[in-house]
């Protein structure tokens, strides 16, 4: 069985530069752990399989987490999906604390 990581729905403002310099920002969101979200206003193209590297702004005032290498997964005109492949240990701490402190409880069946 495979397991995702935990995802939660944040709206937090994201930088991305491209392999080749190009850089862009747009807003994160269906974050984990494991990777995120990225809606952009589309003027740099993004596509499978383009390495990046990201800064996410998780809370106003704090520092961005840095996501030094990530890999575009899939890609429209105006988002893509991004798994994070290498980030500082202290900005991977940082991310699993945010998303443990940020998730909410599931609903119950049926309250949907």
């Amino acid at each position: 069985m495979i397991t995702r990581a935990l995802r939660i729905p944040v709206n937090c403002p994201v930088r991305f530069t491209r392999e080749d310099g190009e850089s862009g920002e747009g807003i994160a969101y269906d974050l984990s752990t494991g990777g995120c979200v990225i809606e952009h206003a589309g003027v740099l193209a993004i596509s499978e399989p383009m390495l990046l590297s990201l800064q996410l702004l998780l809370e106003p005032g704090a520092s961005p987490i840095t996501i030094e290498l990530a890999q575009a997964r899939w890609g429209t005109r105006r988002e893509f999906g991004a798994r994070f492949q290498l980030l500082p240990p202290q900005d991977r701490r940082r991310l699993a604390q945010f998303i443990r402190s940020t998730q909410t409880a599931p609903l119950p069946v049926g309250s949907a």
